[in-house]
Formats: C-alpha cells, sequence, structure tokens
C-alpha cells in the first residue's frame, strides 16, 4: 500500500499513477481486512476491544478519536493569532500533498520540548518548543511537511494495526490508547521516515519555500541530540546519514533553495507563546551596542551572533559595527574542521529578506582567498547596504554561502 501510493505522488504526471493510487487503497483495505480476521477473536478473549473498535472505524475515524484523546491529556494553545497561523500554513501544504480524503487538522500543544507527530486521517500535533525553535517559516514548513507526509503514507495507522494484530496473536496485552504508541521505542523505521523525509521536502518545494527547511532543521538539530529530552528526536533521529540524503535530495531534484523564508511572518505570529532564547548567546567579550538617544541612529560597535555548521564547517558572524544608517559590516570567520578542503565563491554569497528577495551585500575574504584547507580558519567581513540597523538584534535577514568545492553544501545563516 505505501509502495503502491509512494509512486502515484511522487510521479503524479506517470500514466500509471491513478492505477498505483487505486492499487494503495486496495492493498490497505485488504490489510485491514487480514488484520480483523486474525486478531478481533484474540482481542475479545483479552477483554481489550478499545483499540480494535477505534481500528474498525477507518482511519479517519481512528484519527478523530485519537485527537479527541491527545486534546484531552494535553494543555492546547488556544492564542487566535498562533492558532490561525499554524492552520492556514498547514492547510495550503496539506493541499499539496496528493491526498485529499482527509480532514487535515492542526493542533498547538503548550510544551517547551521538540516534538510533532501526525495521528491517522490528518491529525497533526506539534509542541509550542518545536515552534520556538525554528528559525524561519520555510523551516516550520518542513516539520509540518514531514509529519503530513507520515499521514499521507498511512505509516501511523499501518504501524498501530500491526503492533496491535502483534500483540494480541501473542496474547500480549493490547494497547489501549493512542498515546501508547507515541512511545519512542515505537517508532517508524528508517525506510519510513525517508519516505516522509522526501515527500516532506516536495511538499515544501511546491508552496514555494525553499527546499532545503528540513534539512536545515535536521542539520540544527543534530548538535541538540546530546543534550536532548525526550521528544521528536527520540522518535526522528536527525543523524548524519539524514542530513546528507536530504541535502542530496534537494541537489539532485533541483529544487530551489532560495525561495521563500517568510522570517517575520513567523515571528509575529510567535508572539508571547514561543519567544526563541539566542541559541549562541555574545559571550562576555562581545561588544555591546552603542548607547544612542532613540531619535538617532545606532553607531559603532554592535553585538550580533549567528553561525551554521555543516559537516564539521562553520561559519559564524560574531560582532559587528554600524557605519551609517544603512549600512553596517559583520565580522566572519570560516572554521573548517573536515578533513578536506572547502571552498566558496564570494561574489555568489548573498543576502536575502524576510519575503525571499536579494538585499544589497558583499563578502569579502580577509586573506583574498576563497579556499579553507583542512584544519584552517579563514575570516572576512559581510558589508549590509541600505538595510537600516534594528535595535533589537534581529535583522530579519538571511545569509546565504554556497559552497563551491565537491561537497555542494548551502549555508544559510539567519541573523
Amino acid at each position: 500500500s505505501i509502495a503502491s501510493r509512494q509512486f502515484a505522488l511522487n510521479y503524479p504526471e506517470h500514466p500509471d499513477a491513478p492505477k498505483y493510487k487505486k492499487l494503495a487503497d486496495d492493498y490497505m483495505n485488504q490489510f485491514i481486512n487480514d488484520f480483523k480476521n486474525e486478531s478481533f477473536i484474540s482481542a475479545i478473549i483479552s477483554g481489550d476491544r478499545k483499540i480494535i473498535e477505534q481500528i474498525f472505524k477507518g482511519e479517519s475515524g481512528f484519527g478523530e478519536e485519537s485527537a479527541a484523546e491527545i486534546k484531552q491529556s494535553v494543555a492546547l494553545v488556544t492564542d487566535p493569532k498562533l492558532t490561525e497561523y499554524i492552520n492556514n500554513l498547514g492547510q495550503k501544504l496539506a493541499k499539496l500533498s496528493g491526498r485529499d480524503d482527509f480532514k487535515y487538522e492542526f493542533n498547538i500543544i503548550q510544551d517547551n520540548s521538540l516534538n510533532a507527530f501526525a495521528l491517522p486521517g490528518g491529525k497533526i500535533f506539534i509542541n509550542t518548543g518545536a515552534i520556538a525553535d525554528m528559525e524561519s517559516e520555510a523551516e516550520l514548513a518542513g516539520i509540518l511537511s514531514h509529519e503530513i507526509a507520515h499521514a499521507v503514507f498511512s505509516h501511523s495507522y499501518q504501524k498501530i494495526i500491526t503492533e496491535t494484530k502483534a500483540r494480541a496473536l501473542k496474547k500480549v496485552g493490547l494497547i489501549n490508547t493512542f498515546l501508547e504508541y507515541l512511545k519512542p521505542e515505537l517508532a517508524f523505521g528508517r525506510s519510513l521516515e525517508q519516505q516522509a523525509d522526501f515527500l516532506g521536502t516536495r511538499i515544501l518545494s511546491s508552496a514555494g519555500y525553499s527546499a532545503d527547511g528540513l534539512y536545515r532543521v535536521f542539520d540544527r538539530w543534530r548538535g541538540y541530540e546530546k543534550d536532548r529530552q525526550t521528544g521528536w528526536l527520540d522518535s526522528h533521529p536527525a543523524s548524519s546519514e539524514r542530513v546528507r540524503y536530504l541535502q542530496a535530495a534537494v541537489q539532485n531534484r533541483n529544487y530551489n533553495r532560495y525561495s521563500l523564508e517568510n522570517i517575520e511572518a513567523l515571528i509575529a505570529a510567535r508572539g508571547a507563546f514561543c519567544k526563541s532564547e539566542a541559541k549562541n548567546p555574545p559571550s562576555k567579550d562581545t561588544p555591546t551596542p552603542t548607547s544612542k538617544p532613540s531619535n538617532k541612529p545606532t553607531l559603532g560597535k554592535v553585538a550580533v551572533v549567528a553561525g551554521q555548521t555543516n559537516d564539521n564547517v562553520s561559519i559564524n558572524i560574531n560582532g559587528g559595527k554600524v557605519e551609517s544608517s544603512g549600512k553596517y559590516i559583520m565580522n566572519v570567520e570560516i572554521v573548517n574542521n573536515s578533513s578536506q578542503s572547502f571552498g566558496f565563491v564570494p561574489i555568489f554569497a548573498k543576502t536575502t529578506n524576510a519575503d525571499g528577495k536579494t538585499v544589497s551585500s558583499q563578502f569579502i575574504s580577509a586573506s583574498g582567498k576563497n579556499v579553507v584547507n583542512a584544519g584552517e580558519t579563514a575570516k572576512g567581513t559581510l558589508s549590509v547596504f541600505q538595510q537600516p540597523w534594528r535595535d533589537t538584534g534581529d535583522q530579519g535577514l538571511v545569509w546565504q554561502v554556497t559552497e563551491s568545492t565537491g561537497g555542494g553544501r548551502v549555508f544559510r545563516i539567519p541573523f
């Protein structure tokens, strides 16, 4: 069923796509019927009928009841501004998923952990902690698209049926609530996660967002794994392999990496519910902004810290200077901790605003060289023109640097 639906969704223009879509439904029905015949009697004998009764209501019906169960056990965000924003974004993405037989629903759980999950029938839940960690709307859309893809491929529904069937036949106590299926030990396998990654990235790109939104989240969250609390990373490990194949998918399928980011829309919608803390707070040695009267532009040294690490190469912004009301210069450092040389072309680096439009900027390598050898560090400056410095610290811009050597890495650094 999954394989047939995957073909139909990945190749919608193929003449056999409708046939495979029908096959997906037929195989799913066959799977459910086999389940009914083999495990229902065992379930009745055990006396644990709740989960069985839910399954027999079908994918959408199961999702409705499971969602109601989740809502009774968690604190949901009711702020109309944030809930409307998440729902509108989710519905926009769901329309591009290739499956319209679900009534998609997007809910926000008041919880600081990094977590999101999909119930059968297109019921999506995401924690405020995950929303707060997003650096652009493209990243948030990437996470939602990934969860939508799980629903589209019926991953949760088939996982529940398989687990329930196995427990019934082994005469082991059944799982009676959907909450128990969210445990890390019952997570999807690698192949199902990869399917959701690929379809999620396709949905993301089709919606007009930067195609590496999901990839960037994985790349950043990979660094959280050592210190993480239980959450999304338990069931969605952000391995180096996963980061690499997502990056390769974006390149090989010619998805647009430089499309919509919509940073300011995300920040405005989050409001007080999801205030992000700086991931790299300024050190004691970082210069502080020069104090100026409120009716004059900030001039002089300013504190700005941002960066991204990709396969042992880090590009960091640390400190800067405002020279006029429309120009500021930031210090750049490229640290190559990999075993290979890292090359870049300064004139191809660009800076974009929240709408994805290019703003005037100039990247200059201090040494004049465009290659950083393994184990070495290079310094430079990034000048931004015709953009007034914001005293809030967040400039609402993204600096993009593309590798010129074989790795093909792309760094997108919000600051």
